[in-house]
């Protein structure tokens, strides 16, 4: 549902990185979140502290521990030439926030969306194109080449390379 995609990202963008990422630790972080009020006290219960924790203890996750640098919930919006997405010849605005977008220690700049979706076989194909867009957007306005894409299923614990 929208309200627990909002208070899924809510969360991703408001945990303390250089802190305790295990499951019990960013339970905590959590508990600390809804002390200063920044998600309500009754979604605490709800949050999968273990999933949050997993995606933190992958590959990427520690990458992103690790990150030079990185921007949580970046906004944009831009004009772009729709043909490179879609079969029409005309500009199309387009706008969006960016989840998560880091640098790893190895320089690279990655893209990650977070997703409370149920999983399921087609779920790269449902994003694909707004990854892309998302991408192209970064790549553009901060002048950067973005060398990798994910999808991050919160629900499921998945990662998914786009």
């Amino acid at each position: 549902t929208r309200r627990s995609s909002d208070l899924m990202h809510k969360i991703m963008q408001s945990l303390n990185l250089s802190g305790d990422l295990s499951a019990k630790g960013i339970a905590a972080q959590i508990e600390e979140l809804a002390r200063r009020e920044i998600i309500s006290a009754e979604h605490v219960k709800a949050v999968k502290a273990d999933k949050i924790a997993k995606f933190f203890a992958s590959e990427l996750g520690q990458r992103l521990v690790k990150a030079q640098e990185f921007y949580r919930e970046l906004p944009f919006s831009r004009l772009i030439d729709a043909r490179r997405f879609f079969n029409v010849d005309e500009k199309i605005f387009i706008q969006g926030i960016i989840d998560l977008l880091f640098k790893d220690a190895a320089g690279r700049w990655i893209l990650l969306d977070y997703k409370t979706d149920r999983d399921s076989p087609d779920i790269a194909d449902r994003y694909k194109i707004q990854i892309e867009l998302y991408a192209a957007a970064v790549e553009a306005l901060l002048n950067i080449t973005v060398a990798e894409k994910y999808l991050y299923l919160l629900n499921g614990g998945r990662l998914v390379k786009m």
